[in-house]
C-alpha cells in the first residue's frame, strides 16, 4: 500500500511540475504579446498617450523580443533599424535646433539689454541740456585717493589758504576748497 502511494505521489508531483510548466509558458507568450502594446492602456501604439507608433519606439528600447527579432524577416528588421536611426538623426536635429534658437534668443537679449543702456545715457544726456554722461563730473566714479594724493591736496589747501590770508584782495572773497 505505501508502495502505491509513493506513486501516486509522484504522479501528482509531475502532473503539478507539468502544469506549472505549462502556466510559465502560457505567462510567457501572453507578455510577448503585450510587448509591443501601450503600458499605460494596453492598446497597439496609435493610442490617446502615443500619436504614432514612432513614438512608441522610440520610448521603449526593446521593443521586439528576441524570439520575435529571430523569425522577423531581414528587411523588416533593416527596416526597424532604419527607422530608429532615423528617429535618432530626427531628435539630434531637433536638439541642434532647439540650442540655436536658444542661442538667438540670448543674444537678442544682450542686444536689448545694450540698447536700453544706450537710451538710459541719451536720456540722461537730454535731461542734462546736452552734456554727455562722460563730460559730466557726477557720472566719473570717484577712486580712492592714495596717501600721496591726500597729501597734496592738504598741501593745496594750506598754500591756499596762507595766500588768502596774505593778501589783501582775497579778503573780499572766501577760498574755495
Amino acid at each position: 500500500m505505501t508502495h502505491l502511494n509513493i506513486r501516486e505521489i509522484d504522479k501528482k508531483l509531475q502532473q503539478e511540475r507539468h502544469e506549472a510548466r505549462q502556466k510559465k509558458g502560457s505567462d510567457f507568450k501572453a507578455s510577448l504579446s503585450l510587448n509591443d502594446r501601450c503600458p499605460k492602456c494596453t492598446l497597439r501604439p496609435p493610442c490617446k498617450h502615443y500619436e504614432s507608433s514612432e513614438e512608441f519606439f522610440r520610448g521603449k528600447s526593446n521593443l521586439f523580443s528576441q524570439q520575435d527579432w529571430k523569425t522577423m524577416s531581414q528587411e523588416m528588421r533593416d527596416n526597424l533599424l532604419l527607422v530608429k536611426r532615423q528617429l535618432k538623426e530626427a531628435d539630434r536635429i531637433k536638439k541642434q535646433q532647439q540650442e540655436e534658437e536658444e542661442a538667438f534668443r540670448q543674444n537678442q537679449k544682450l542686444q536689448l539689454e545694450e540698447n536700453d543702456a544706450t537710451l538710459k545715457k541719451l536720456l540722461i544726456m537730454k535731461m542734462n541740456d546736452g552734456i554727455r554722461p562722460s563730460q559730466s563730473r557726477e557720472s566719473k566714479p570717484k577712486k580712492p585717493l592714495t596717501v600721496e594724493q591726500r597729501h597734496r591736496r592738504e598741501m593745496n589747501q594750506v598754500l591756499q589758504r596762507l595766500s588768502w590770508l596774505g593778501s589783501e584782495q582775497s579778503l573780499a572773497q572766501p577760498p574755495k576748497y
